[in-house]
C-alpha cells in the first residue's frame, strides 16, 4: 500500500509501507519512519508516521479522532509556548494524517520521532539503585523524584487539554536520559473529547481527576 502524508512528504512522493520494515508495531498498527529526502522541511528529526491494521467499520471514527489529535497538538504547540522545562516533543502527538493513495481513506497519522530510549519497565530497583538494565544507566534519588513530579505534571498537561491517556503503563512512556524527562506514547489511543480509548474497549469515558 502507498500512502500520503499530507504537509509532510514531497509533493508526488508516496510512502510504500509494502517496501518498507517497520520499527515498531502495536496493538492497532505498525510505526515506520520516513527518509529526510522525502520531507517537505528537511530540517527537522525523521518523522514516524503509524498505519493502522484495518479494522471494519472503523476508519470513519479513526479519522474523526486523528483530525481531532491534530487540532489539539496545536492547542499544545501554543501552550507549551509558554512552558520552559515542558515541550510537545515529548508526546508522540498525531502531526499529520496518512491516506491511501488508491482508496483515499484515511490510514494513519506521521508523528514525532521522540527517539531511542528504554521504557519504565526496563527500570529496575537493583542493591539500593535504580538501574536501566538495558543500558545500566542509574537514576540518582533526586533524578527519581523529579522523574514522579514530571510524569505528574505531564499528565495534567494533556488532562487540560481534554486528553486522558487511559492506558497509561510503564511500557509506554519513554525516559530521555539527556533532558531527565518523561516522553509519552500512544497518544492516539487516549481518550480525545468524546472519543473514547480503542485500547482499553471501554464504552464509558474515564472522567478527568
Amino acid at each position: 500500500m502507498k500512502i500520503y502524508v499530507q504537509a509532510t512528504l514531497k509533493p508526488n512522493l508516496h510512502f510504500d509501507i509494502d517496501n518498507a520494515t517497520p520499527i515498531a508495531s502495536g496493538g492497532e498498527g505498525d510505526v515506520f519512519q520516513i527518509s529526510t529526502d522525502c520531507l517537505v522541511d528537511t530540517t527537522v528529526s525523521n518523522p514516524l508516521v503509524k498505519v493502522y491494521y484495518p479494522v471494519e467499520n472503523k476508519i470513519a471514527y479513526r479519522q474523526r479522532k486523528g483530525l481531532a489529535l491534530v487540532d489539539k497538538y496545536i492547542s499544545f504547540l501554543d501552550d507549551f509556548s509558554q512552558q520552559t522545562n515542558f515541550s510537545a516533543s515529548q508526546y508522540a502527538f498525531t502531526v499529520n494524517t496518512a491516506v491511501d493513495v488508491t482508496s483515499k481513506e484515511y490510514v494513519g497519522f506521521s508523528m514525532n520521532d521522540l527517539g531511542r530510549y528504554s521504557t519504565l519497565d526496563n527500570f529496575q530497583y537493583k542493591n539500593g539503585k535504580i538501574v536501566d538494565v538495558l543500558t545500566d544507566y542509574e537514576i540518582s534519588d533526586v533524578e527519581a523524584v523529579n522523574l514522579i513530579y514530571n510524569l505528574t505534571y505531564g499528565v495534567f498537561l494533556l488532562h487540560k487539554h481534554n486528553i486522558v491517556l487511559g492506558d497509561l503503563n510503564e511500557r509506554n512512556i519513554l525516559y530521555d536520559t539527556n533532558r531527565m524527562l518523561p516522553l509519552f506514547l500512544d497518544i492516539d489511543s487516549a481518550q480525545v473529547d468524546d472519543y473514547t480509548s480503542l485500547v482499553m474497549h471501554l464504552r464509558k469515558k474515564y472522567r478527568l481527576p
